[in-house]
């Protein structure tokens, strides 16, 4: 591992952490590449030296196996990394996946303890760290930053900005009000089986990305996905992933935006530890119909993986089919990633 995760407002750059070895029980952690969910559940989380090198749950198992690790930050109640030049191992119902990522790649990840109890009132948030934006087209790592707020209450709404820049395209999004007023948000936070979350969809055809470059030309699609964590909501991961159709082809670009509350432990100022005793060997993966939450993890019982399994010799676009709905329809088997 090299650097840790980004000083307010830059998205990578230089952090800290616990410098933890060992397995946390009881996570839930997401994984993105090139401007999609590539894994997203609740099991346990690997690290060495403060560093997260994998993840392991019902479903398989993900290890960043030769890839480096950069900036990367553990605080205990949340940790992010991203993985970088090298392969990453995946393996679960459908088999073995490889993903090759190049110098300049990234194999986002982000992991930690979800939040149970919410504060109230409106909370202004300040980005603590992140990840560099990285795209499929092998690009400098560019940067993502934004600002956030939740109005909690009765229905508790989130409003944000976010900007992420990469291989001289940028694309920028807000809910309404943005992260100034979140109570004019139209972003719900909603909960699935324990599990705080939020989204939002924008696109060039409905008039709310703003963008530079090529980008967009003719069209684009930003997908935004936040959870939860720590004690109070002290922390909110956010993804921001990018499927962009310009002049060159399709890019498709995947960063990620920590945010703290004031007083929240930062990269230079770490919680003590605390545990939870969830019984992750009954969760999985389910797809929400709420567009605000892109995917929750909820109970469910083994039939399902079982009929996907049993599927996978005789029809495996059909247990792929089965798979990405399970994961809230943005996994993708599709390319080099089979």
């Amino acid at each position: 591992g090299n650097t840790g995760g980004g000083t307010g407002g830059t998205g990578g750059g230089t952090g800290g952490g616990t410098g933890f070895t060992g397995t946390r029980e009881s996570q839930v952690y997401y994984t993105y590449l090139d401007g999609s969910l590539a894994s997203g559940f609740g099991g346990s989380a690997d690290f060495v030296n403060g560093e997260v090198t994998g993840f392991s749950s019902l479903i398989g198992t993900v290890s960043s196996n030769d890839a480096q690790i950069v900036e990367a930050t553990d605080l205990e109640e949340i940790a992010w990394a991203r993985w970088t030049n090298g392969t990453v191992q995946s393996s679960g119902l459908l088999g073995d996946v490889n993903s090759t990522i190049g110098a300049n790649g990234g194999y986002h990840v982000m992991t930690g303890e979800v939040t149970t109890t919410l504060p109230g009132g409106t909370i202004a948030y300040e980005q603590i760290g992140g990840t560099s934006a990285t795209d499929n087209a092998g690009s400098a790592p560019g940067t993502l930053t934004g600002d956030l707020a939740i109005a909690f209450g009765t229905t508790s709404l989130v409003g944000y900005d976010l900007s992420m820049e990469v291989g001289g395209r940028s694309w920028s999004v807000s809910t309404n009000g943005g992260a100034a007023n979140p109570g004019a948000s139209d972003i719900n936070l909603v909960i699935g089986s324990g599990v705080w979350s939020f989204g939002g969809v924008f696109a060039t055809t409905s008039g709310t990305v703003s963008s530079t470059g090529d980008s967009c030309t003719p069209t684009c699609f930003v997908n935004v996905s936040g959870t939860l964590y720590g004690e109070n909501a002290n922390y909110v991961g956010v993804s921001m992933n990018v499927t962009d159709t310009n002049s060159t082809g399709v890019t498709g670009a995947s960063g990620l935006a920590i945010f703290g509350q004031e007083g929240a432990a930062s990269p230079t100022s770490v919680q003590a530890s605390s545990s939870a005793a969830t019984d992750w060997s009954r969760w999985n993966v389910a797809a929400s119909a709420k567009s605000d939450a892109p995917a929750s993890i909820a109970p469910a019982t083994m039939p399902t993986l079982e009929a996907v399994t049993a599927r996978q010799a005789t029809d495996r676009a059909g247990a792929i089919a089965q798979a990405e709905a399970m994961m809230g329809g943005m996994i993708s088997w599709g390319g080099t990633q089979q």
